[in-house]
């Protein structure tokens, strides 16, 4: 069995705060908030599981591609989403160029920056180019079906 999204139960210091402090399991989350992570990338067949028990209208998705290339844009999805006043923007972060993404100026309750560990950022390989071709080949099915099921094309083909 494939792993399926995590259907995120955890609160952010930033929700903690907009709903009054205590996170119980679900009290501070109004809505599914689902992060997409499958290591066999078949986004589609994990949807249907879900919208099995939640509509989709209550699901955000969150681009991981526009987290790096504007991560207080879509930051501001997800407070929209939840209904919480803006309050993270860009003043919030960085771009760390040894990283090679951005990350929080400062954390929360700390005067240092904040940045992912030490196996984010890292270079990547060098993938043959028609590897690159048959992977997107094999997935374009897949990820079209999941665009037409959330109704949000990610750009993957």
């Amino acid at each position: 069995m494939g792993e399926a999204p995590v259907l995120s139960t955890s609160c952010s210091a930033f929700a903690q705060r907009a709903h009054g402090g205590g996170c119980g399991q679900w009290t501070c989350l109004p809505m599914a908030v689902v992060l997409l992570h499958s290591p066999i990338g078949i986004y589609a067949k994990h949807l249907e599981h879900w919208l099995r028990h939640f509509p989709l209208g209550q699901m955000l998705f969150v681009s991981g591609e526009r987290l790096i290339s504007d991560p207080a844009g879509e930051l501001g999805r997800v407070q929209d989403f939840l209904g919480l006043k803006r309050i993270i923007t860009d003043k919030h972060f960085y771009f760390n160029k040894t990283k090679g993404f951005p990350c929080l100026k400062k954390a929360e309750g700390s005067s240092k920056p904040h940045c992912l560990g030490k196996t984010k950022g890292r270079t990547h390989p060098d993938i043959d180019p028609e590897v690159v071709r048959r992977l997107r080949e094999f997935y374009r099915p897949f990820n079209r079906k999941f665009y037409q099921m959330t109704g949000h094309d990610f750009g993957w083909d």
